[in-house]
């Protein structure tokens, strides 16, 4: 009898760590998957520090070493946008309507200038280090930023001229507005992601990805309630890049990409929240399909 019970309760054991493992599969994508990668380009040997689609959704802005570029994400083709950079590029971001990029440096420097790139059209010293994010608010009348200087921070894009400053105990890795304008996501260097009021910086939501962890990329979904975040993992190598899309209603994980190829830097939404694309440390630009009941296509070659 004894032995009949064990294993019964061993088959009953086995059977829900298969339905588990089953689960995680249908509700988790893992980016050996093809058919939700959209693109893989490898752009240069410089890490991808920043990236962005443009509202046509069809293009995507990068930083990476000292430039700015552009990749067709049907055609693959690159071209390089013009900047006043006096250092490598740490972020980029794009207005909605596409009529302004910022880009920020190492020197602590903002610039915005136009996807034609033509000269910047306005510059300021934001930070006494690095700027590691920038983004626009909706309405394109302010600009966060982070940096190690451990605080993120509001301008007017107008002028550059300072409106908030939120103070961590840790580099403030990325920033993100959500589409109305009303919340402020920051990426920090304790591997979190916190969700503020973007009217008067009070923390609403913390989600945790691991405690050695670098949230290098945060960012809303332009149509639905969900947060994107991009880790590099500090101490681990299995993997050393993460990928996850939360739902902020629950905090609950509705996708989670290992990323192989290095750190996860940073992180966008296109524009009609169907996919996703990620830059990376070592060069590599990947979009994946998030759309909750499509399994996207396979990767080609261009």
């Amino acid at each position: 009898m004894r032995t009949r019970v064990l294993l019964t309760i061993t088959f009953g054991t086995v059977l829900l760590l298969v339905a588990i493992a089953w689960i995680r599969r249908v509700t988790v994508a893992d980016p050996g998957d093809v058919t939700r990668v959209l693109l893989k380009k490898e752009i240069r040997a410089n890490p991808i520090e920043s990236i962005a689609y443009l509202p046509d959704g069809r293009q995507i802005v990068a930083g990476t070493g000292g430039d700015i570029v552009l990749v067709d994400s049907r055609t693959w083709d690159v071209r390089i946008l013009a900047t006043a950079a006096v250092g490598p590029t740490r972020s980029v971001t794009c207005r909605v309507d596409g009529g302004r990029v910022a880009a920020g440096f190492e020197d602590g420097l903002v610039v915005l200038l136009d996807p034609g790139g033509i000269a910047p059209r306005l510059a300021w010293k934001a930070h006494s280090g690095f700027v590691a994010a920038v983004a626009f608010s909706p309405d394109g009348k302010r600009v966060a930023t982070g940096s190690d200087d451990r605080t993120a921070r509001l301008w007017d894009a107008s002028d550059g001229h300072p409106l908030a400053s939120l103070e961590g105990t840790h580099l403030a890795m990325s920033v993100a507005f959500s589409p109305d304008g009303r919340l402020l996501a920051v990426g920090w260097g304790d591997g979190t992601a916190k969700v503020y009021d973007a009217a008067n910086g009070r923390l609403l939501t913390t989600l945790v990805h691991r405690k050695a962890s670098l949230i290098r990329g945060v960012a809303f979904d332009p149509k639905s309630g969900r947060l994107a975040t991009a880790a590099a993992n500090m101490y681990r190598s299995d993997p050393p890049g993460e990928v996850r899309v939360w739902d902020l209603v629950d905090g609950r994980a509705t996708f989670d990409f290992e990323h192989s190829g290095g750190w996860a830097n940073c992180i966008a939404f296109a524009p009609d929240g169907s996919s996703l694309a990620c830059g990376s440390r070592d060069g590599l630009i990947l979009a994946w399909d998030i759309r909750p009941d499509g399994p996207g296509r396979k990767a080609g070659g261009h």
